[in-house]
């Protein structure tokens, strides 16, 4: 398993707080991501810009009875992704990965409007020639295991809508709170569709026993989230335990993208830029479990680093 700037990509999450205070929308990120160096990203539907007329279409939703569910789809607008394909081509970057907040404890009304979120979602990352679409399960970690079987099927049936009409998109459920909480429960649930992987985020984990439940996810893991709170004086995110989440991967022969999320508020381009310039202390400081020798002919390369 090696980490290098090839198999590196970044949420547009990290620049959630430029988002938050106006200074930028989803539009902006493919030169965001070009100007640091990186060829792919991970899109969140919810940095879409207002569409035209948005205003207008708010009130006909409130006029025809909306809910919460349907007005998540108010910024899907054609002219708007049509926008962001050009600024993905023109910047040369690829989308990795399409998210979305998608709720599957929601009742039988609302599922209606929650199911044709979901397929927007599938026609979008399809529309951008995404490789994965990312999914939530939603609810709140209160909810008991009655829920659960209800969960499932609505698993099973979007599992079957995504193989048969969107092969070429792979549908994966982020460790992301609510009923996903707890991974034997998360666990358990996705045992019932096989063709779901997980998108591991080592952050979204509760504290006790983290170890043991990030060893239960990795097992499934098809995208990853490199989780960044702040770096330190070397570049490095103290946090989490990486040196152990790594190992974990390795374990597992994870080869897929690494996704960074930064989650602070500082400035999120300072912050990307000192992360990608700091890839050989991480080798040594968060990678490394044992110490390895590197042969003097082939000397490590910060753009290129062995992860054991």
């Amino acid at each position: 398993m090696t980490l290098s700037k090839e198999n590196l990509s970044v949420s547009t999450w990290t620049w959630h707080s430029k988002y938050y205070s106006g200074d930028l929308s989803l539009l902006d990120a493919p030169n965001l991501v070009n100007k640091a160096g990186l060829q792919t990203v991970e899109l969140n539907d919810f940095m879409l810009p207002p569409g035209r007329f948005s205003r207008l279409r708010n009130w006909a939703g409130y006029l025809w009875g909306y809910r919460k569910q349907s007005r998540k789809m108010l910024k899907y607008v054609g002219s708007t992704l049509k926008k962001l394909k050009s600024e993905l081509d023109k910047n040369n970057v690829k989308c990795l990965s399409w998210t979305i907040d998608s709720d599957f404890t929601v009742d039988d009304i609302a599922w209606r409007d929650e199911l044709a979120y979901i397929i927007s979602g599938f026609k979008t990352a399809q529309q951008l020639n995404a490789k994965f679409l990312r999914l939530t399960l939603g609810g709140a970690a209160c909810m008991g295991p009655e829920i659960d079987p209800l969960v499932i099927s609505r698993l099973k049936f979007v599992s079957a809508v995504a193989s048969h009409l969107f092969p070429d998109i792979e549908p994966v459920v982020e460790n992301h709170w609510g009923i996903s909480t707890e991974p034997t429960r998360f666990l358990a649930l996705l045992d019932h569709v096989p063709n779901i992987g997980i998108c591991f985020d080592p952050g979204n984990t509760p504290k006790v026993n983290q170890e043991i439940n990030w060893r239960l996810l990795a097992s499934r893991t098809k995208l990853f989230h490199l989780k960044i709170y702040d770096l330190d004086k070397h570049h490095i995110d103290q946090h989490l335990d990486y040196r152990t989440v790594f190992q974990i991967l390795h374990e597992q022969n994870y080869s897929g993208k690494f996704v960074i999320e930064y989650e602070g508020d500082g400035d999120p381009d300072l912050v990307l830029a000192q992360l990608l310039s700091g890839l050989s202390d991480w080798r040594d400081s968060g990678f490394r479990r044992m110490p390895r020798s590197v042969p003097k002919s082939t000397p490590a390369s910060s753009d290129s680093l062995p992860v054991w």
